[in-house]
C-alpha cells in the first residue's frame, strides 16, 4: 500500500511540473520565427487571450528575445503590450552596454544600469537620475572591476554598504575601512569569509566570531577550529558538518558525551556507514545508529 501510494505521488508531481514547464518551453513555431531571424515571422504567432484580455503572446516573447539577440531596439517598438515592450527595451540595451537606447525607455534609470552592467561602464551609471540607483550601480559594477576606488567617492552609507559588498566579492581583508565601527566591520568580515584566517581579522570577543567560523571552520573542514567557537551549540554543528563534508568520522572525537555519539549518529546516517554506529557509547543510541542506517 505504502509502495502504491508513492508511484501515485510520483505520478501527481510529474503531471504537474509537466503541466509547468510547458509555460516555458517554446513552441516549434516560435523556435523556427527566431531560426529565421525574421520579425514578421515573430508577428505572425498568435496571441493567447483569457477572457477577452491579452495576457501572454509568443509573438511578444519572440520579437523580444529577437531584438535582444540583434541588439535591434527597434523590434521592441513592434510589441504591443507596453510592459513587454520596456523589458525590450532594457535587454537591448544591456545586451549591447548602448546608454543611448534608453531614450526610449520609460524607466531610463532602470535602462541605464542594464546598459551600465553590460560592459561593466561606472560612467554610464552617471547617467542615473536617482542617487540611491546610481549608488547601486556603482556598487555592483566596482565589485565587478576589483576597484575599491569607486565605493570612497559614495555618501557615507554607500561608502559602507559598496565596501561591504566589494569585500564579499573580493576578499575579506577589504572591510579595514575607516568609516566602519568595529561592529560594522565585524559584520564585514563575517559577511565575506571563506577561511578561519579571515575570521581572525576580528576579535574572537565580537558578537559576529561564532558566525563567522561555523562558517570558514567548516570550509576549512578543521574540527579543531569549530571548538574555537563560543557557543557550544554552534561548536557542536560545525563539528558534524565537518565530520560528513570531510568524510572522516574522526572529526567527532573533538566532542564529549552525548554530542560525540550524536555526530557519529548522523554521520553514519549521512554516509551510510553501518561501522560508524559501533563507536556511539550508548547501546540504545547504538541501535537507533543502526536502524537508521538500514533504513
Amino acid at each position: 500500500m505504502k509502495r502504491l501510494l508513492v508511484l501515485v505521488l510520483i505520478l501527481v508531481v510529474t503531471v504537474v511540473l509537466s503541466g509547468c514547464m510547458d509555460m516555458f518551453i517554446d513552441s516549434p513555431e516560435m523556435r523556427a520565427a527566431l531560426k529565421s531571424g525574421d520579425p514578421e515571422q515573430c508577428k505572425m504567432l498568435i496571441v493567447e487571450k483569457e477572457n477577452g484580455d491579452q495576457y501572454h503572446s509568443e509573438q511578444w516573447k519572440c520579437l523580444r528575445r529577437m531584438a535582444e539577440a540583434k541588439g535591434d531596439v527597434n523590434l521592441c517598438d513592434m510589441i504591443e503590450e507596453k510592459n513587454t515592450q520596456e523589458y525590450c527595451i532594457w535587454d537591448v540595451a544591456g545586451a549591447t552596454g548602448n546608454e543611448l537606447i534608453c531614450s526610449h525607455a520609460i524607466d531610463k534609470d532602470r535602462c541605464y544600469s542594464e546598459s551600465a552592467h553590460f560592459d561593466n561602464d561606472l560612467e554610464a551609471c552617471g547617467l542615473i537620475a536617482s542617487d540611491s540607483d546610481e549608488e547601486l550601480c556603482i556598487m555592483s559594477i566596482s565589485a565587478e572591476l576589483g576597484d575599491i576606488e569607486p565605493c570612497f567617492e559614495l555618501s557615507e552609507e554607500g561608502a559602507k554598504k559598496c565596501v561591504e559588498k566589494f569585500a564579499t566579492k573580493n576578499g575579506a581583508e577589504h572591510c579595514n575601512f575607516n568609516r566602519f565601527d568595529e561592529e560594522e566591520r565585524d559584520t564585514c568580515i563575517w559577511l565575506a569569509a571563506e577561511t578561519v584566517k579571515d575570521c581572525e581579522l576580528m576579535k574572537e570577543t565580537s558578537s559576529s566570531w561564532d558566525s563567522c567560523m561555523l562558517k570558514a571552520a567548516v570550509n576549512d573542514e578543521s574540527a579543531t577550529d569549530c571548538v574555537r567557537i563560543e557557543d557550544w551549540n554552534y561548536a557542536v554543528k560545525c563539528v558534524n558538518q565537518v565530520a560528513i563534508n570531510s568524510e572522516d568520522p574522526n572529526a567527532c572525537e573533538r566532542l564529549m558525551m552525548g554530542n560525540k555519539d550524536t555526530c557519529f549518529k548522523e554521520y553514519a546516517i549521512s554516509e551510510k556507514d553501518i561501522k560508524v554506529c559501533d563507536r556511539i557509547e550508548y547501546e540504545k543510541e547504538q541501535k537507533e545508529c543502526r536502524e537508521a542506517v538500514n533504513g
